[in-house]
């Protein structure tokens, strides 16, 4: 955590231009936009110390720690990102401190969403100073902060986006723009090896007819000198995969932010004459077998996909695209006749975006 230390004061001096001005604390600004004068007066102590102790008492005060952690939620949506960088320094510092013991009182569904909210802030820079240290020195602090790990998974997802953000050629040349589309068909330029396998239903995006998959392509448009440079798609996904028996929902298989990259056979990588590259998938539950007990089926996934090029010349690697997030669902019913179809009250869907609810 030095390096996070150090980071921090880098970060600060970068933003702001100068040193914070004696008597103001990041966290004052956060009450203040809460608009929360009890906790407001309770942040300074001397030169601008934070009475962490004091906060954390207001937070969790009998009868109204709710409203409190209501209004650090508001505030911490408000703060700049050297602001909540700071606040993340001591929430998730792995020696014990005031604050860290503060946010450990409040609820944990709260915690959950201070951090998603803090780490959400972050770009490039500074989210690999917080990876490392929620992967490394705090990975304790950051079980016991967030002790569901499908919820630190989608911590860490929010992480991906700004580590997956553009990181151009010195020259500034090279992007690819990503498009998305779960609609219509293949795209014939795509020629991805695996645009004809029975998954995709003949070519098909969107929710695939008599399967539980859902198809969907994403277009790269490259821009700029692409000269003895070869592209990879790369892809993560969260997962979650229940069966319902006797009316109940039982979670069979569970992913968190896991590489799904392991071959390129729905990938078309050489550009077209127009420049386009192309990535396929079309995600869907493994079934029960025959003997199961169960009577319906529910995947859902959120997937985070970005371009990543290689300059064959100089070997060197970098991220040319933003990261594109997209989530797909599939609800299965079990047939009359022992087989799967879509249940006819909600089959699926697939979109862009993450998807809004993982765990039931």
């Amino acid at each position: 955590m030095r390096a996070y230390r150090g980071a921090v004061a880098a970060m600060t001096a970068k933003t702001t231009g100068q040193k914070t001005p004696q008597g103001t604390h990041p966290l004052l600004a956060l009450q203040r936009a809460a608009g929360n004068r009890a906790v407001t007066d309770l942040v300074l102590q001397r030169d601008g110390v934070l009475d962490a102790a004091g906060v954390g008492r207001e937070l969790v005060r009998a009868g109204n720690s709710a409203l409190r952690e209501e209004r650090l939620l508001t505030g911490a949506a408000a703060m700049s990102e050297a602001e909540a960088f700071e606040l993340l320094g001591n929430v998730i510092e792995a020696t014990p401190n005031k604050l860290a013991t503060a946010v450990m009182r409040m609820r944990e569904a709260n915690r959950f969403a201070l951090l998603r909210t803090l780490v959400g802030k972050q770009g490039h820079d500074n989210a690999h100073i917080i990876r490392d240290a929620l992967l490394g020195g705090s990975q304790l602090r950051f079980a016991a902060l967030v002790p569901d790990a499908a919820r630190r998974g989608s911590v860490l997802a929010v992480l991906g986006r700004p580590l997956a953000g553009h990181r151009p050629q010195p020259d500034g040349s090279l992007w690819v723009n990503l498009s998305f589309r779960a609609e219509g068909s293949i795209s014939g330029q795509n020629q991805a090896p695996g645009r004809d396998l029975a998954q995709f239903g003949g070519g098909r995006l969107g929710l695939v007819p008599g399967r539980g998959n859902n198809g969907m392509e994403i277009r790269g448009d490259v821009v700029g000198d692409h000269g003895d440079t070869t592209f990879d798609f790369k892809r993560w996904v969260t997962m979650r995969l229940y069966y319902r028996v006797g009316g109940e929902w039982t979670l069979k298989r569970s992913l968190d932010h896991t590489d799904d990259d392991s071959n390129d056979s729905d990938e078309h990588l050489t550009p077209t004459g127009d420049g386009h590259i192309y990535s396929i998938d079309a995600p869907g539950p493994v079934y029960p077998d025959r003997s199961s007990r169960a009577t319906h089926v529910l995947y859902v996934a959120t997937f985070g996909e970005w371009v990543l090029a290689t300059n064959t010349l100089a070997e060197q690697q970098w991220n040319v695209s933003d990261q594109l997030e997209w989530h797909s669902i599939s609800k299965l019913a079990k047939r009359a006749d022992g087989g799967w179809g879509r249940d006819p009250e909600f089959g699926g869907q697939i979109a862009t975006g993450a998807n809004p609810g993982m765990d039931l």
